[in-house]
């Protein structure tokens, strides 16, 4: 996914002022299509290991739905998203409008923090696994507090601000705003178990597509309510605020060490 964010933000915006917006977004689907149909055609399931659990059927969906710690991971990771969503809805949008870039520059500093997702992605699951002992909480703790410092950061960047900031900024913002998925998808693995891994994954993304859903619309009328950007960014940092004392709350159970 920040992978193909990266090359989006930065060949889509070209394609648009060349050809169009229309044939950007024609051009946009066709490579969808035709990386869905390769994807088809190309992957292979791996066999099962020998003693895997069979899949748990209704009785795994009910012991997802009632499991505390997987809701309460849910509902952090709906908030999550939604601050991650945000961000790539807006920060183009800030950078034209706020701080004076033109579309192909602010383009390029999008690109930059899904470049810093791609990173962050890769690096929390080895500090995850090697430094923090397999424990997924700290890194996702890790990643909200410095989302949430982005964020306060941004609503005080306007006019005038340097390059080197600005790519500081939304390089930090990718590493930790968009690189805590990969952890989050382990942890809702590891406390649901092996017969009920897929259903809480898949609990985990349902409840996240509604913050990633609602995040940007509802910034986007409280900026227009506000006036500007400055008190809902810093509300994004509060609503993440709200992310890591559910995260606190959790009964990790470690898997993997």
């Amino acid at each position: 996914f920040p992978f193909g964010a990266m090359l989006g933000a930065l060949l889509l915006p070209v394609l648009g002022l060349a050809l169009g917006w229309r044939a950007a977004v024609v051009a946009s689907a066709a490579v969808i299509a035709a990386g869905a149909l390769a994807s088809a055609a190309l992957y292979r399931d791996p066999p099962a290991p020998p003693g895997a659990a069979a899949a748990g059927g209704r009785g795994a969906a009910r012991r997802v739905l009632t499991d505390r710690d997987l809701w309460l991971v849910a509902v952090a990771t709906l908030i999550f998203a939604g601050v991650q969503t945000v961000w790539m809805a807006y920060l183009a949008l800030y950078l034209q409008g706020v701080v004076g870039l033109t579309l192909l520059a602010a383009s390029r500093y999008l690109a930059l923090a899904q470049a810093g997702g791609m990173t962050g992605r890769v690096v929390f699951g080895v500090l995850s696994d090697r430094v923090f002992g397999g424990g997924r909480r700290l890194p996702l703790a890790i990643a909200g507090c410095g989302t949430a410092v982005c964020s306060v950061a941004i609503a005080f960047t306007g006019s005038g601000s340097s390059a080197v900031w600005l790519v500081v900024l939304c390089a930090v913002f990718g590493f930790v705003g968009i690189g805590w998925n990969g952890v989050q998808h382990t942890l809702m693995a590891e406390l649901a178990g092996p017969g009920s891994a897929g259903a809480a994954v898949g609990f985990g993304l349902a409840l996240s597509s509604i913050g990633v859903t609602v995040g940007p619309p509802v910034f986007g009328a409280l900026v227009e309510g506000a006036g500007g950007y400055r008190g809902p960014w810093i509300g994004l940092a509060a609503t993440m605020a709200g992310a890591l004392l559910l995260l606190a709350l959790v009964r990790e159970r470690r898997r993997f060490a």
